[in-house]
C-alpha cells in the first residue's frame, strides 16, 4: 500500500557513505511510492486516484475530495532545469566570440593545457545528446532529488555517451564517502523480440558484469574498466544515499494550502447549488432553462435550482444553507502562499527581477542571497556529476579506440579520433582532470561582460591578447587579429602621407 510506502520512509535516510548494505529493509524498493508521489506533484496529477491515495490523504488527515488547487512544483523544478547550465553549445568548449558562455564554462587554462581533452569529452556528450539531454537530467534530479547516469559503452555502433536511467530502475546502488559508484543494480520489465515480458536485471561492480534474464543468467563479463561506469548525482545533499527533491520539506505546506483551499471551493458550490425551499399552500412550477441543442440542454441542467416545498400559510422562501463567513480562509492561504515562497525563494525570483529595471546581473546575484545559496548548492552537485560523466566516457572512449575494439585506426571517424591520446590509465596519469566554473545566478549581459574585461584590462594592465583570450578566442584567430589590425595601420600610414 502507499500509505505503508510513505508512513516508513523516514527510515530511508540512513547513512550508506560506509557502503554498508541494508539488512532489514531495501530502501531503493521503498522509495518507489514516494518517487511516485514526487512525479505526480510535478505533473499536477497527484489525488487523481482516489482509491490509490485514500490511505494517504487518511495519513495526513487531508479532505476526501481533495483537490491540486495550488502546486508550485513544476515552476520550481523546471526553474532549476533551465538555469543550472545557461550559454551555448559549442564543441570546442570555448566561449562564442561575443562573449556567450559554453554551456559548460571550462576554466582558461583548462582549455589552453587540455586542448584534446574537452573535444573528447564534448563528443562523448554529443552522442548521448546531452545538448538536450542535460536539460532532462537536470529535471529529473530536481523532481525526485537524485539522478542516475550510465555509460554506454556501445561496441556495435562504436560510441561511448551517457544514459539517463529512470531512478525507478534503480534497484540498488552503492556508493563511498566522496559519492563515487562502487557497484549498481538495475531490474526493469522488459520485452523481447517477440513482444513476451520478462525481468530483466543488470548487476555491475568493480569486477564483474551479470546479466540476468527472469532470475537466470544470460552473460557474466569481467568488468574491463576498473570501476563501475555510473554517475550517482543528488539535487541537494542530505544525510542518506538519496538527495532532497526541489520540494522537500514543503509538501506538508502544499496539502495543507490544497486542503484549506479544497474545503473553500466546496462550499462556495454547495452554496451556489443549495436547494432552495419553498413554504406556501402550492407548490411552485420549476423553471428549466434549455434550448434545442445537445449543449443547451448540458447548460440548462448545470443551472437548474433544486426546490423544496413545505405546507405553511406565512409564504416565505428560504436557502437551505446559512452564508458562513470564509474571509479568514483567504487570508489564511495567503499566509501559507507566502511562507511556500520563503521556502522555494526561487518561485519569485524573475518576477522581482523584472520590477527592478536598473539593476545589473552581479547586483541582482548580490541582492538574492537566499536564492543563491540553493543554487549554488544544485550547482556543485550537478558540476561534480558532469566532471565525472566526461572522465568516464573518455577513458572508456580512448581505450576502446586504441585497443582496436573500434576497427582498425585508418577506418576512425573524425569524431572517433579525439579519443586518441586517452585510454583506462589516464585517470592515475591526472590526464582527466577537470573542472567548471560556477555559474552567476543571473547572467551578465554582453555589454556587462565587455565593461568587466575593460575594468580588468585597466586594473591589471592586462594586454590586448589576453583580453581577446579571455573572450575565448584562439591564439590562430589572435594572431589573425593582430597581423589585420598591423596591416590596417600601415595603410593607414601610408593614406596619410
Amino acid at each position: 500500500m502507499v500509505l505503508d510506502t510513505f508512513a516508513r520512509i523516514g527510515g530511508l535516510r540512513r547513512t550508506l557513505s560506509d557502503t554498508t548494505p541494508a539488512v532489514d529493509r531495501n530502501p531503493f524498493k521503498l522509495s518507489r511510492g514516494y518517487f511516485q508521489l514526487l512525479r505526480d506533484y510535478y505533473e499536477n496529477e497527484m489525488f487523481g486516484n482516489a482509491a490509490l491515495w485514500q490511505s494517504y490523504k487518511a495519513l495526513h488527515r487531508l479532505p476526501r475530495s481533495v483537490r491540486s488547487i495550488y502546486n508550485p512544483t513544476r515552476r520550481a523544478v523546471d526553474w532549476y532545469a533551465g538555469r543550472i547550465y545557461p550559454g551555448a553549445w559549442t564543441e570546442d568548449g570555448k566561449p562564442l566570440p561575443d562573449g556567450t558562455p559554453h554551456v559548460l564554462q571550462f576554466p582558461t587554462d583548462v582549455i589552453e593545457q587540455r586542448p584534446t581533452l574537452l573535444p573528447a569529452a564534448l563528443q562523448a556528450l554529443n552522442w548521448g545528446n546531452w545538448q538536450a539531454n542535460r536539460i532532462v537530467f537536470e529535471r529529473e534530479k530536481g523532481i525526485l532529488g537524485t539522478g542516475f547516469v550510465e555509460i554506454v559503452d556501445d561496441l556495435e555502433r562504436r560510441k561511448v555517451y551517457p544514459e539517463i536511467i529512470p531512478l525507478e530502475r534503480a534497484a540498488s546502488v552503492t556508493v563511498d564517502a566522496t559519492g563515487n559508484v562502487k557497484a549498481y543494480e538495475i531490474a526493469y520489465r522488459a520485452l523481447d523480440e517477440n513482444d513476451r515480458a520478462y525481468d530483466y536485471r543488470k548487476v555491475v561492480d568493480r569486477d564483474t558484469i551479470t546479466i540476468y534474464r527472469d532470475r537466470h543468467v544470460t552473460s557474466e563479463d569481467p568488468n574491463p574498466y576498473g570501476f563501475a561506469p555510473g554517475v550517482w548525482v543528488k539535487h541537494r545533499s542530505v544525510q542518506g544515499v538519496f538527495g532532497a527533491p526541489t520540494i522537500a520539506g514543503v509538501i506538508p505546506k502544499i496539502e495543507e494550502i490544497n486542503g484549506v483551499a479544497t474545503d473553500v471551493h466546496n462550499y462556495i458550490r454547495k452554496l451556489q447549488r443549495q436547494p432552495v425551499v419553498f413554504w406556501s399552500k402550492q407548490a411552485p412550477k420549476p423553471v428549466v432553462k434549455a434550448g434545442a441543442s445537445d449543449e443547451a440542454t448540458v447548460v440548462g441542467d448545470s443551472e437548474n435550482i433544486a426546490w423544496l416545498h413545505s405546507t405553511d400559510e406565512n409564504g416565505r422562501v428560504e436557502n437551505m444553507m446559512q452564508a458562513v463567513p470564509i474571509d479568514g480562509a483567504g487570508v489564511r492561504i495567503d499566509k501559507l502562499m507566502e511562507e511556500i515562497e520563503a521556502d522555494l525563494p526561487e518561485l519569485t525570483l524573475d518576477r522581482e527581477l523584472r520590477g527592478m529595471a536598473q539593476v545589473t546581473g552581479p547586483g541582482a546575484d548580490r541582492m538574492m542571497g537566499d536564492v543563491r545559496g540553493r543554487y549554488d548548492e544544485v550547482q556543485a552537485n550537478a558540476d561534480a556529476g558532469t566532471v565525472k560523466i566526461m572522465q568516464m566516457c573518455v577513458a572508456i572512449g580512448g581505450w576502446r579506440l586504441n585497443t582496436g575494439a573500434w576497427g582498425p585506426r585508418s577506418q576512425a571517424t573524425r569524431q572517433q579520433v579525439k579519443f586518441a591520446e586517452y585510454d583506462l590509465d589516464s585517470y592515475s596519469a591526472g590526464l582527466l582532470d577537470l573542472s567548471l566554473l560556477p555559474r552567476p545566478l543571473v547572467p551578465s549581459t554582453e555589454q556587462e561582460r565587455l565593461m568587466a574585461l575593460q575594468m580588468r584590462k585597466e586594473v591589471g594592465n592586462l594586454s590586448d591578447n589576453e583580453i581577446r583570450r579571455a573572450l575565448g578566442m584562439s591564439d590562430e584567430d589572435i594572431t589573425q587579429i593582430n597581423t589585420e589590425l598591423g596591416q590596417q595601420a600601415e595603410r593607414d600610414s601610408v593614406a596619410a602621407f
